[in-house]
């Protein structure tokens, strides 16, 4: 029977302004969940509120019977991983050293570092600062720190963010066959509806911080759902292009 990530009437406030309202949702793992909505919709604020990163929430989220709001940070750790859209590139690691600096994390992870450089192809620069990298292999490099981190739940905000449309593609494989073959829960927002059309086992569509509708990726990604979920919404055309 697979696991759940199960999100239970969720609100989140950030000072004074209500972001995420009764937000209730549940999605099996393994499997490549995309988040899809306009810029504002709280799509990063409710990765990090399942993340537990946020002061002013209510509500539950759990998964393997763990309400991963109420527990300790090393023990969140254990169980989820989190690859922010920017990562701080101007800290003196390279990309061993980041990726070492990731699984001390998770002190459960067996997974060794050199195997996740070699399936991300990332060992020629290995020994190269994290400042040094072009984008796209600045983001290979922060997913690879999720792997070594060793946790059955991973979140990824805009992980194809600044990326060229074959590297987008590159990035929506991978995530797709560590979903599939490392039996994981990957949930991360997207900006194309098309690549979640084609790469995703559900689609979670956000607009104005409330689950506007979830479920097949073919049905969420139609032209009628999109035109709802951008209506109003000067980033539409980019979105759905």
């Amino acid at each position: 029977m697979p696991e759940h990530l199960i999100l239970h009437d969720c609100s989140a406030r950030l000072e004074r302004r209500t972001i995420l309202s009764d937000v209730s949702l549940e999605l099996a793992s393994p499997g490549l969940h995309c988040l899809i909505g306009s810029n504002g919709a709280g799509k990063t604020t409710l990765l990090r509120l399942i993340c537990g990163l946020l002061e002013q929430v209510s509500g539950e989220v759990s998964f393997r019977e763990t309400d991963l709001l109420r527990i300790r940070a090393a023990q969140r750790a254990s169980l989820l991983s989190y690859v922010p859209q920017i990562a701080d590139a101007g800290v003196a690691l390279s990309v061993y050293e980041a990726l070492e600096v990731a699984r001390m994390a998770n002190p459960a992870s067996q997974v060794d570092p050199e195997s996740i450089l070699r399936r991300l192809n990332l060992r020629e620069l290995a020994a190269r600062p994290l400042s040094r990298l072009s984008g796209g292999e600045l983001k290979r490099a922060m997913l690879a720190q999720a792997l070594v981190q060793d946790t059955p739940l991973m979140l990824l905000d805009e992980p194809t963010a600044h990326l060229d449309p074959p590297a987008r593609v590159e990035v929506l494989q991978l995530l797709q066959e560590i979903a599939r073959q490392d039996r994981k829960l990957v949930l991360c927002s997207l900006h194309y509806p098309d690549l979640a059309a084609q790469y995703a086992d559900s689609v979670i569509l956000l607009r104005e911080g409330r689950i506007m509708a979830s479920g097949d990726p073919l049905e969420m990604t139609g032209a009628e759902m999109l035109a709802e979920l951008y209506a109003g919404s000067t980033d539409r055309l980019e979105a759905a292009s």
